[in-house]
């Protein structure tokens, strides 16, 4: 977490980021500040050293019940949002956007925005994506890319179609790169070397791999042009970001940069990065001016505003408007701002929970013999890098993904004792 936050630091540091009409405080920054530290007061306490593991893990486990609430969940999610985005007027990014953007409108107004049955139904199930990932990249010797693509990204990236965002599909590849990496706690270098045509299978990960992500940023592109193209082109909404978001990107060395790469490389280096920073600038707005009630969970879990708005989504926009008054609402406010908004001072009780919660499960991953707790370590990572954004259980349907990966986790059961094997194929 001090890693994390201390690259976000640098970054608009060192990059051309420059406040337009927004100003920050030290206040702010030393509130943020000790965020963090109670995060990793937490992590501390729970585990003091992180424990190196010598042995391989000890059970075998058995996943077949949870692989069928996976392709359950995962195929119902799937054509749930198939059968909305076919009943929808989503034909280009930029109809998505508008919807989008009418959906923040209304919330605002006291309207209840919430799709069709179909997407509410596909919103409670598409985060076992996220899942399906882990389970196929961490439990087997030779990852099933059929598996991983249809169970694991389908359901967000047509989720990320359905919103018009990126979200989903982020959070995914998040997953899937730290799943990579922790994947050789269950399968060392020795075990993989005997694995048949081992080298053709790394070759065909690597490539397949390859073009995931060059779709995935083909993709974040689009959705880019796409909402300048509604501003009127890229000049007109560097302009409107400068104005609206009160951040530039015209610093020290911009005219630079601008030279080599050209406007829209300009624009598109700008806004992408932004999302990373921008919870430092938010935060500190929160931190400094936020003179709201507390929202107790409903600005930063997605499942709780939605369920309210349902309920009284007069009440929501009455809780929300104070964010308007400080131009926050519609922006990221990390994962420190949000919980400010919705608990307050009493942030910093859940920050520490949080942060006991990440030292224990690393020291389980590190002393147990049971290999299910490495399934939630990719979610605890992932969870420290989206914090830039908003919680765990806020960003990209957070709240959901956490559960589906405890019924996963509950549902994989050992096998035996005894065996020196590390997971099942």
């Amino acid at each position: 977490m001090i890693g994390v936050w201390t690259l976000c630091v640098l970054a608009f540091i060192i990059l051309p980021f420059q406040l337009e009409s927004r100003t920050v405080t030290a206040y702010g920054f030393v509130l943020l500040a000790a965020f963090v530290v109670t995060f990793a007061a937490g992590s501390f306490l729970a585990s003091p050293t992180m424990p190196k593991r010598r042995e391989p893990y000890g059970k075998l486990l058995d996943l077949s019940l949870a692989d069928k609430i996976i392709r359950v969940a995962a195929t119902v999610a799937i054509i749930a949002l198939l059968f909305d985005l076919a009943n929808s007027d989503f034909s280009a990014l930029d109809a998505a956007f508008k919807d989008r953007d009418e959906r923040s409108v209304g919330v605002l107004m006291g309207r209840d925005t919430g799709g069709s049955l179909l997407f509410q139904l596909a919103f409670l199930t598409y985060p076992v994506g996220a899942i399906a990932i882990a389970r196929e990249i961490l439990f087997r010797e030779r990852v099933n890319l059929i598996s991983l693509g249809f169970f694991g990204f389908g359901p967000p990236v047509l989720a990320a179609l359905g919103m018009g965002g990126r979200g989903p599909i982020l959070y995914a590849i998040l997953i899937m790169m730290v799943s990579f990496a922790t994947r050789r706690l269950l399968f060392p270098k020795v075990q993989q070397a005997k694995v048949r045509d081992a080298s053709l299978q790394r070759i065909v990960v690597a490539v397949t791999l390859f073009l995931v992500m060059g779709v995935a940023m083909n993709y974040f592109v689009q959705v880019f042009v796409a909402r300048a193209s509604v501003m009127g082109g890229i000049e007109a909404m560097l302009q409107v970001s400068a104005l609206n978001w009160g951040v530039s990107f015209d610093g020290a060395g911009s005219e630079t940069l601008r030279s080599i790469v050209g406007d829209g490389n300009m624009y598109l280096i700008y806004v992408f990065l932004w999302y990373l920073v921008q919870g430092l600038v938010m935060s500190n707005a929160v931190f400094s001016d936020y003179g709201g009630d507390m929202t107790w969970g409903i600005y930063g879990l997605d499942l709780a505003s939605a369920a309210m708005r349902r309920i009284d989504p007069q009440f929501v926009s009455n809780k929300f408007l104070p964010l308007v008054d400080i131009n926050v609402y519609g922006f990221l406010p990390s994962a420190f701002g949000s919980l400010y908004v919705d608990f307050w001072y009493f942030a910093f009780i859940p920050t520490f929970a949080w942060g006991y919660a990440a030292g224990f499960v690393y020291r389980r991953i590190g002393i147990s013999d049971d290999s299910r707790w490495v399934l939630i370590g990719p979610f605890i990572t992932v969870g420290i890098i989206v914090s830039l954004m908003n919680t765990p259980l806020g960003f990209a349907n957070g709240l959901t993904t956490h559960f589906w990966l405890l019924v996963v986790a509950f549902a994989i059961r050992p096998v035996s004792q005894t065996t020196k094997r590390t997971a099942p194929a």
